[in-house]
């Protein structure tokens, strides 16, 4: 973890005793199943009080070694930086690339966001469209797999090729898919929605990195949906 140093002494006014403000750059190395995230936090100092300022410099992926990275993981995050950083996008628009992108990286056919409002679970975006519900009430998810992934705010990855009918996933659309995952879209301590990605089982079933893309990107997820709510 490095630290640098940017700041000065702001003048006093009217004779006042002046204040000393700093900015201090750190970085901060983050892993996330073997997945090492860098990100740069500012720490502002005001006579002997931190704050925190969140990401003032965002960390372009050039700038990490290409080792710390498995290839697949490499490739689907620079693919969401591009997704968000693209100008002139509404954020519909955007989250329906970040499905597209988590359906190609995952080899699934059927991607969903869910978003929690107003005791409904509404399909917020899905590919494809005419495949999943509008929306289901809150008191009927536990019909689904998702109600295990709100109400224990964890993730659910099923390869249930040969598995038996109570312990089969069931998706949004009802079905039983031979490869399944879905996660949690978490933020400040609550559900806001969930990512639902179901299709085909793979004779090799889901590799680490495939867990790890799932889980980055119902991190990313978060904020926007927050927002959205």
């Amino acid at each position: 973890m490095g630290l640098g140093h940017i700041g000065n002494a702001i003048p006093s006014k009217k004779g006042k005793s002046a204040k000393i403000f700093s900015l201090k750059l750190m970085r901060l190395n983050v892993c996330c199943y073997g997945v090492t995230i860098a990100r740069f936090y500012g720490l502002f100092q005001c006579s002997g009080s931190l704050f925190l300022l969140d990401d003032p410099i965002p960390l372009s992926f050039r700038d990490t070694p290409a080792s710390k990275a498995a290839p697949m993981i490499e490739a689907f995050a620079r693919d969401v930086q591009n997704i968000l950083g693209e100008q002139g996008y509404l954020i519909n628009d955007r989250l329906l690339k970040l499905l597209m992108a988590a359906r190609d990286a995952l080899r699934m056919d059927d991607v969903c966001i869910t978003q929690i409002k107003r005791r409904r679970v509404r399909v917020l975006c899905a590919t494809p469209s005419d495949t999943w519900p509008q929306s289901v009430a809150l008191n009927d998810i536990d019909m689904y797999t998702m109600g295990q992934i709100i109400r224990q705010q964890t993730m659910v990855a099923s390869e249930a090729v040969n598995a038996t009918p109570i312990t089969k996933t069931v998706d949004l659309t009802g079905r039983s898919p031979g490869r399944y995952i879905g996660a949690p879209i978490l933020f400040d301590g609550k559900v806001w929605g969930t990512v639902e990605m179901s299709g085909t089982a793979q004779p090799d079933g889901f590799s680490p990195d495939e867990i790890t893309a799932a889980v980055f990107l119902a991190a990313v997820l978060s904020v926007p949906l927050a927002l959205l709510s």
